[in-house]
């Protein structure tokens, strides 16, 4: 097949899939039952601990539904609390424990190792282009296209 007839949005979504099952077997066979959607919430709370419930969902852009199920696991896990904000008790901030804060090391040490294994045999000049071309994606696809309301006048 010629390269140039793979739809991309399928390659992109089997890319992913692909990526994402081989690191949650990893953590799971690391004794670690860890789903995506927990995973990427502990990697923004990593980043920056104490995130509201909807913070995570806008960054993240998983539906509230979503981020409340996977926070509701990682919570009866013992990884994060959810604790009311001082200046608003309708609003839950969400901290990591220090189990979710020990985790860190182990958990990213097994997603570099499969990061390694899905770039072996590309070079460092191939993967920065293929993330400048993947953030021009992200970019055209996030900018409101106007040029479909621009024909119209």
């Amino acid at each position: 097949m010629n390269v140039a007839e793979v739809k991309l949005g399928g390659l992109l979504a089997r890319a992913h899939k692909t990526f994402a099952r081989r690191l949650i077997d990893r953590f799971r066979e690391s004794g670690e039952d860890i789903s995506m959607e927990q995973w990427v919430l502990l990697l923004h709370l990593w980043e920056k601990d104490g995130k509201t419930q909807n913070e995570l969902a806008s960054c993240i852009k998983f539906d509230k539904t979503m981020v409340t199920r996977a926070l509701n696991t990682l919570e009866a896990q013992n990884m994060v609390v959810r604790v009311h904000d001082n200046q608003d008790k309708r609003v839950n901030r969400i901290y990591l424990t220090h189990l979710g804060k020990t985790l860190k090391e182990r958990l990213m040490a097994i997603a570099d190792e499969v990061h390694g294994e899905a770039c072996k045999h590309i070079s460092e000049n191939e993967l920065n282009q293929f993330r400048e071309t993947l953030l021009k994606i992200l970019l055209n696809l996030e900018t409101p296209d106007t040029s479909v309301s621009n024909q119209s006048t």
